[in-house]
């Protein structure tokens, strides 16, 4: 089945990656666990991991229960993702559609176990998304129909930028997901690594037009850019 790749960059370019969010040093969540804080330590290379690793990470599932998209949860009832997520035209059916948020597995395979949660969700697209237009504004914000009601090692959010710390420097960022790997293929297990973000002005040079509101610049690695 055909999925769209949101972007390619040369082996040589910095690669570019829609922004999402940026977390920050954890922080208690209603004081029953903590935000942004994996119960098994992180590795800095693409790895096969475990739910516990990112435990905010999510397969949004289609109609017949094929992952689509990644998600991050970011509260109880709240996740984010990306627009082109639901864009029809990228669908090869309209069973593609993401329908379900699944949090706590790390295998997209998805075999049931008691500690993962699943829920259906109302999806709200950034009003300045257009597919037509390039990658600015690609985030999705989901409702969750039935809120996480407990954090756990294997479930729980990610820590959000304060607007306190809105302008800090950033000069690492870590990226996990099922996407594609080194050898083009997309694994069934979670993976995740950690990269440089490059200069601002470096982007401009490359790709002209830049916006940085949207979109982190990054060092180059095959591991993210293929």
């Amino acid at each position: 089945m055909k999925r769209r790749r949101l972007f390619a960059a040369r082996n040589e370019w910095p690669c570019v990656c829609a922004l999402l969010l940026i977390f920050i040093s954890p922080g208690p969540i209603d004081g029953k666990a903590d935000c942004g804080v994996p119960s098994v330590s992180f590795l800095s290379h693409l790895v096969d991991l475990t739910p516990e690793t990112w435990p905010w990470i999510g397969s949004l599932r289609n109609n017949v229960n094929e992952h689509i998209c990644t998600a991050v949860l970011i509260s109880s009832n709240t996740a984010v993702s990306t627009a082109s997520c639901f864009d029809y035209e990228n669908l090869v059916e309209f069973l593609d559609l993401p329908a379900v948020a699944i949090f706590g597995s790390a295998d997209k395979r998805l075999v049931y176990t008691s500690y993962q949660h699943a829920s259906t969700f109302d999806v709200t697209l950034h009003p300045g998304h257009n597919m037509y237009a390039g990658l600015e504004h690609d985030i999705a914000i989901l409702q969750l129909h039935k809120p996480v009601e407990e954090f756990t090692s294997y479930v729980s959010p990610i820590c959000v930028n304060s607007q306190e710390k809105e302008d800090e420097v950033f000069t690492h960022c870590k990226l996990a997901g099922w996407g594609w790997a080194d050898d083009l293929i997309m694994p069934d297990d979670l993976q995740s690594t950690s990269v440089s973000i490059t200069s601002h002005n470096i982007c401009v040079n490359i790709y002209g037009v830049f916006d940085k509101q949207s979109f982190l610049c990054v060092e180059p690695s095959s591991k993210i850019c293929s």
